[in-house]
């Protein structure tokens, strides 16, 4: 598990098997180029052992850390915000990264720009107009070979509605997926998105009291969206699911700058002591 946070800014490594079963879990520094301790840093994703990773937002590298090996891709375009999604294309047999680039405009609307990096070309090319002005709230989600966000759309000024971004890897094409039916339960802002096994999860706090996980049990079947279990809220902050599921059915969350685990067996939860880490900003499976 990658964290990273400040005052060093740093990339560690952090045993998911030790944040699990052990009372204590230390956390280790991984020396990845370039290294500079001003630097902003973030993780995208892994696949197959490769991490891509952005600094400062607009420089990306590809690092397989067993082989030390680095490779700093082409930059794409400006823009005012960045979100990147990182996958493997099966069928060409090929590294992508999605880039969304937001560009914010007059009266602070903002238009998208999407583009594909293949690393078999080393080249970046246009997705489809998105045509659509969205707002996103984190990495992109691989599933089944494609990258998943959840996002708000703006109609009339205003962002209003809630849909699921899909982009295909292997076609470089976007299309647009259902939320689960949340019910007459209000929130106003936008779930998020993450992987539960191999299924495309989502998480919604309804109510300040408590945090729904939801689960596609049929991957692209709105229908086969279910409500797995839900986890009552402490500390009046959100959870955000950087998660993964023991042997056991315990749930591993990120929740604010804390690691928490949760059994929705019993509703019990605790909170994982990590030594040697800074604040944790975010953390990401490494696969």
């Amino acid at each position: 598990m990658l964290g990273f946070g400040p005052p060093k800014n740093n990339l560690q490594d952090c045993s998911v098997n030790s944040s699990f079963y052990d009372d204590v879990t230390r956390a280790i520094d991984l020396d990845y180029p370039p290294k500079k301790s001003y630097q902003s840093i973030k993780v995208v994703g892994s696949v197959n052992g490769v991490i891509c990773v952005a600094i400062e937002q607009k420089d990306v590298f590809l690092w397989n850390p067993s082989i030390t090996n680095l490779k700093k891709m082409p930059r794409s375009r400006t823009g005012s915000f960045y979100m990147y999604g990182f996958g493997y294309d099966d069928l060409h047999d090929d590294y992508k990264v999605v880039d969304i680039i937001i560009n914010l405009g007059d009266e602070n609307l903002c238009y998208n720009v999407g583009k594909m990096y293949s690393l078999n070309n080393n080249s970046w090319k246009y997705l489809d107009d998105l045509q659509i002005a969205m707002s996103f709230n984190n990495s992109g989600m691989l599933v089944n070979g494609k990258l998943h966000w959840a996002i708000t759309i703006k109609y009339s000024g205003y962002y209003n509605d809630c849909i699921i971004f899909v982009v295909d890897l292997a076609n470089a094409i976007w299309e647009e997926m259902e939320n689960p039916c949340y019910g007459e339960e209000n929130f106003d802002f936008t779930p998020y998105l993450s992987v539960l096994g191999n299924d495309l999860s989502t998480i919604c706090h309804p109510l300040m009291t408590h945090a729904d996980v939801w689960v596609m049990k049929e991957y692209g079947v709105e229908e086969s969206w279910t409500k797995m279990f839900n986890i009552r809220c402490v500390r009046y902050s959100f959870f955000v699911p950087r998660f993964c599921m023991s042997s056991e059915g315990e749930i591993l969350f990120k929740n604010g700058s804390n690691i928490i685990i949760c059994n929705p067996k019993d509703d019990s939860m605790r909170f994982q002591e990590v030594t040697n880490c800074g604040q944790l900003v975010d953390a990401k499976l490494y696969i």
